[in-house]
């Protein structure tokens, strides 16, 4: 009989600084046509023969064309805070192809793309990549064949610093809730009146399995004695049909140290804060001066580096 045991540290992560995925090395790659480019679309099967990335017309310097089923695997090292990228089918598949992104940490899904067709705009895909020592960005066949499924994840961008452990909000005990329209729901979107009524939250074409579902005038508070940072997507979610504008605030200790701009459903916002040395932590979410109608916001991937 054998035994087998780890000894010593995982290896450091990157260092502070915002950085592109196509600028890095990985630690794997596989994809459907040829190798996953740098900086360029799929192209053909021979590396390097792709052209400039181009989402709907968007073009970007940056990013990372691949083709279905696709997936990079990064080392973060817990050391990063947020991943956000751009993500379509290019322009050189014309208006074919429909193909899935998603982003997961450690094997864990974190966020999601609705289906996307050629000659779409891209969708924002943002997620915490707290606590995480490994990412993964996928992409998948919409169920419609393989062909001509060209997906480029435009300006996929991390920001790191830090080293810390992550935590759902939603995982959390919560010492206070109050909430617009029914209790705050945990993993879902608000819904309607009744307890975990919601749906899986969608912000703008992306979805997220973890976050707090609430509706404007929302307020839900926590203990947050030894973390450091709070991060999520902050947005108004899909089940309004494109209503709905709120303000997302953060209150620690009794001091307002984030406050979006009036976010509709269109126009989320990236939240990364710093609240070290905070004992209690208010996420509160206001009208956003239209009335408080539609006012479904979501807390998407709300996750604290403690």
């Amino acid at each position: 009989m054998y035994r087998v045991s780890r000894a010593g540290t995982l290896a450091a992560g990157p260092g502070a600084a915002t950085m592109q995925v196509s600028d890095m090395t990985w630690l794997a790659s596989a994809n459907g046509w040829g190798p996953v480019e740098r900086d360029r679309s799929n192209g053909e099967q021979a590396a390097g023969d792709g052209k400039t990335l181009n989402i709907g017309g968007t073009v970007y310097a940056k990013g990372l064309g691949g083709h279905a089923d696709s997936a990079v695997h990064v080392f973060l090292g817990r050391a990063c805070r947020t991943f956000t990228a751009q993500v379509g089918v290019d322009n050189e598949a014309g208006a074919n192809g429909l193909v899935r992104f998603a982003v997961y940490g450690d094997g864990r899904l974190l966020g999601y793309s609705a289906a996307k067709a050629g000659g779409q705009a891209p969708t924002r895909l943002s997620v915490s990549t707290v606590g995480y020592t490994t990412l993964e960005l996928r992409v998948t066949d919409a169920r419609n064949t393989i062909n001509y499924d060209h997906a480029d994840w435009g300006s996929p961008t991390l920001v790191c610093g830090g080293a810390a452990t992550g935590s759902f909000v939603s995982d959390r005990t919560w010492s206070a809730s109050t909430n617009g329209w029914g209790p705050a729901e945990r993993d879902q979107s608000n819904g309607e009146q009744t307890a975990a009524d919601g749906v899986v939250q969608s912000i703008n074409g992306a979805y997220y399995p973890k976050g707090v579902g609430g509706h404007a005038a929302s307020d839900v508070a926590l203990a947050v004695s030894g973390c450091t940072r709070f991060t999520a997507v902050a947005g108004v979610d899909g089940e309004t049909g494109g209503r709905g504008r709120v303000v997302f605030s953060l209150v620690a200790d009794g001091s307002t140290v984030y406050t979006s701009p009036a976010v509709t459903p269109s126009a989320p916002s990236q939240v990364d804060v710093d609240i070290t040395g905070h004992t209690t932590l208010h996420l509160v979410v206001g009208d956003g001066g239209d009335g408080v109608d539609y006012d479904h916001a979501d807390w998407a991937d709300a996750r604290l580096a403690c």
